[in-house]
């Protein structure tokens, strides 16, 4: 009877996941694919890693249509230094405490009344030559600031304040320094000759217009400000 042949032996290791440098080989490919993919999208002209704005703002809604009856005679352009310091008392400035320097820029506008043109108003003589109109006086606007052109020049904070904005989850707020220079813009043009500019300029626009209709003698004259 013949010899039986010793079984075979299996070898114990196992043919499964790659090891470490499969996994780096892997890892490698799929860089370079990547780089690749990015490289071919960049000669085509688009990034892939380009940020997108998408607007989701609702439609612009119109709330309310006004028939304006002021006819605007004369402008003025201001220009303001803002110099504000908030001091903390006994302290000294580089602690705490803050000045603030602000430039603003704004617009007044004196105004006419026209909405009562007409009636009592108007008064137009016996030969139908001549006319008399009486207007109220001008009035200025308040004041609008050229937000494109008002900034902060320069502002010195103490470390206390620095600590404390940067702390705050509230966003630094202007507002104040704004309503300060529209108030300080505003009595400047209450200064000057913005209000007789105005009347002057309505006198000669409704002179020449009138005149045109075909009256030889226009007359025109602003009640006096209200005090």
């Amino acid at each position: 009877m013949p010899a039986s042949e010793p079984p075979l032996r299996r070898s114990s290791r196992s043919v499964g996941a790659p090891g470490a440098f499969g996994f780096a080989v892997l890892g490698a490919l799929t860089l370079v694919a990547v780089l690749l993919v990015a490289v071919v999208a960049l000669l085509a002209g688009w990034n892939p890693w380009s940020a997108a704005t998408v607007d989701r703002s609702a439609p612009v809604v119109l709330e309310q249509l006004r028939d304006l009856a002021r006819y605007k005679a004369a402008s003025g352009d201001f220009s303001e230094l803002v110099d504000v310091e908030d001091d903390a008392g006994l302290l000294p400035d580089f602690v705490a405490g803050q000045r603030t320097l602000l430039i603003a820029v704004g617009t007044v506008d004196a105004e006419v009344d026209f909405s009562r043109l007409g009636g009592e108003y108007v008064t137009v003589s016996a030969d139908g030559k001549g006319v008399e109109i009486r207007l109220p006086p001008a009035e200025l606007s308040e004041p609008r600031l050229d937000f494109d052109r008002t900034h902060v020049v320069n502002r010195d904070r103490g470390i206390i304040n620095r600590l404390s904005e940067v702390l705050s989850s509230n966003a630094r707020d202007d507002q104040v320094l704004y309503q300060r220079a529209t108030g300080q813009i505003g009595a400047a043009a209450e200064q000057t000759q913005l209000r007789q500019r105005a009347e002057e300029n309505t006198a000669l626009m409704l002179t020449s217009l009138l005149r045109g209709l075909g009256y030889e003698h226009v007359t025109v004259s602003f009640d006096a400000p209200r005090v």
